[in-house]
């Protein structure tokens, strides 16, 4: 599936072979889509001055990878887009793109906005640190000449810090080895990692020491955040943090995934429902419907007009099949044959219940080649909505026509999804009907 708002390098003419054409192009054309699209155009230009800003006042740098997505990204997008506003007649597209595109990247954004693009930095060196300090640690026993002591292990871990755990035979005698080593009072006492204990801090060290029931631990590292990260994940013979952290961490994780569900299905059917507007053409004011058969009557007659493509009966009394083979030829160059095709399919499904006409669009393309280096063979059949489209091409090479070779050295095509959908619509919209392009046959979602 795809929604595509591409450009060619050239600009065609629209057909104007129905009489309702013109007043068909009056209705599309809305000033206040038009204020809508160009405030789009602004709304990623402000974006991607903003992230510059933020970044700056952040981190007084503008070089990391979170601020240069966004600018880069919001500057194409407004290149792009102000290029497709002056080719474009109905700019609902980029209303659509760019609502859909803020809605993608509002995370983003508001993520950059509270955190600062400095926390991606600090998330990638502290999964680095993360990684050295998950690596198995040296574990020494260090009882030996320690009087009174049960217990007493030094875990050294890759990253320079370590813990050391020394059990005593009670609390009592824990405390009372606090007190000898700090005094009593001891100093002032620090929380870290929710252990209350003695901090002390120097130029390029941190200690920390405190008692945990008969134990004392004594944590060592470069810094307070070394100490602190540190204490998150202890060695075995350290203590772990206290309350059920698997069962909190499960909680969060779900209603994480939760909320990212609700947000993905809302995105969805904002997508849905926007391309969908963005694709549907209403009714002429003021003009009765005709009947369904009558309709369809009309739309089967554009294959008598010069219009590049045919139009025949569906497979349903309610469908007709507009259709555009624009690009179908045979040629030799090089030693290789070549043989190409190319067509886009519209289906139209009338609903006389509330004079809409749904339509599909699907697209095939087919492509070989063979010679002394071997074949080639590819093949794609696509369903999506084409809002804007103009290609012209040209290939060389002796062209095969019936299964002769002919003098022509060249084959040129040209497509323009405006000459397919333009008098289809007129037709539709002067009918009285309402022609709306969906992904997906369902009523109920796309309206």
């Amino acid at each position: 599936m795809w929604y595509v708002l591409a450009l060619g390098n050239t600009k065609r003419e629209i057909s104007e072979s129905t009489p309702a054409y013109g007043k068909a192009k009056e209705v599309w054309v809305d000033t206040r889509v038009n204020l809508m699209a160009l405030g789009v155009i602004a709304g990623f230009i402000l974006m991607a001055a903003a992230s510059l800003l933020i970044a700056w006042l952040h981190a007084r740098r503008v070089d990391q990878f979170p601020t240069l997505f966004l600018t880069i990204f919001g500057l194409i997008a407004a290149a792009v887009l102000t290029l497709l506003y002056w080719k474009m007649g109905d700019r609902r597209a980029i209303v659509f793109f760019g609502a859909f595109a803020g809605l993608i990247l509002l995370p983003w954004v508001a993520g950059l906005a509270i955190f600062g693009p400095q926390a991606w930095k600090d998330s990638s060196q502290e999964r680095g640190a993360a990684r050295a300090e998950e690596a198995a640690p040296t574990v020494t026993d260090i009882a030996g000449g320690m009087l009174g002591v049960v217990e007493a292990k030094l875990a050294t871990y890759p990253d320079g810090t370590s813990i050391s755990t020394v059990r005593y035979p009670d609390a009592a005698a824990a405390a009372a080895f606090l007190r000898t080593e700090h005094g009593d009072p001891p100093p002032p006492l620090t929380q870290v990692a929710g252990h209350e204990g003695v901090l002390i801090e120097r130029e390029g060290i941190a200690s920390f020491q405190f008692q945990d029931g008969a134990q004392v631990v004594h944590v060592m590292g470069a810094n307070r955040a070394a100490v602190e990260r540190r204490l998150q994940r202890p060695s075995p013979s350290a203590p772990r943090p206290t309350g059920p952290p698997d069962r909190i961490s499960n909680r969060g994780l779900a209603a994480l995934l939760s909320g990212v569900l609700v947000y993905g299905l809302f995105v969805s059917w904002v997508f849905v429902r926007l391309s969908t507007w963005a694709a549907t053409f209403p009714a002429l004011a003021g003009v009765a419907p005709v009947p369904a058969a009558t309709l369809r009557d009309r739309l089967l007659g554009v294959a008598r007009t010069a219009v590049p493509f045919t139009v025949r009966p569906g497979d349903r009394p309610d469908e007709v099949i507009a259709e555009w083979r624009y690009a179908d030829a045979t040629w030799l160059d090089q030693m290789r044959a070549h043989r190409m095709r190319q067509l886009i399919r519209y289906r139209l499904r009338l609903d006389e219940a509330d004079r809409t006409v749904r339509v599909l669009e699907y697209r095939a393309a087919f492509d070989a080649s063979a010679g002394l280096g071997g074949a080639n063979l590819s093949y794609r059949a696509e369903r999506g909505i084409t809002f804007f489209e103009e290609q012209r091409e040209t290939v060389l090479g002796l062209q095969i026509k019936d299964g002769r070779i002919t003098p022509d050295l060249s084959y040129s095509w040209s497509f323009s999804v405006d000459e397919l959908r333009d008098p289809l619509i007129s037709i539709v919209a002067g009918a009285g009907w309402t022609w709306r392009q969906v992904m997906l046959d369902a009523p109920w979602l796309t309206g």
